[in-house]
């Protein structure tokens, strides 16, 4: 796929939080995470993998086991985005939200032409 081509598949809007961060209490534990935006209507693809059939291992059908992929974002390249942030809501473009859920980054994987993102989500 081109760059225009994922460019043109970014519909969705995703806000995404980073943690303040701050000084450790007087025990060295860290401080409860203090979220701010740091990106508001970031262009994104939302999408969540089809479940794929595999062979031997533990058998959960007949033919093999299926497993879940996690949902993910395709991103444009050059995002300040780590796996320390989250994103807090993903909407279309006119402002319905389509994953209302907090989800946490579990990678970020960079491509040469967007990068892309695995969550999990942590709330509904």
């Amino acid at each position: 796929m081109t760059g225009v081509a994922v460019r043109s598949r970014m519909v969705h809007r995703a806000l995404v939080q980073r943690d303040a961060g701050g000084a450790a209490d007087g025990y060295g534990n860290p401080p409860a995470p203090t979220w701010q935006t740091l990106h508001e209507a970031l262009p994104c693809w939302y999408y969540i993998p089809a479940a794929r059939s595999f062979q031997g291992g533990e058998t959960v059908r007949e033919r093999g086991i299926i497993v879940q992929e996690p949902p993910r974002l395709l991103i444009p390249n050059g995002t300040d985005i780590t796996e320390q942030d989250r994103v807090f809501s993903v909407s279309d473009r006119q402002g319905n939200v389509i994953a209302p859920v907090v989800s946490l980054i579990i990678s970020v994987t960079p491509h040469h032409d967007h990068i892309e993102v695995a969550l999990r989500a942590i709330s509904q």
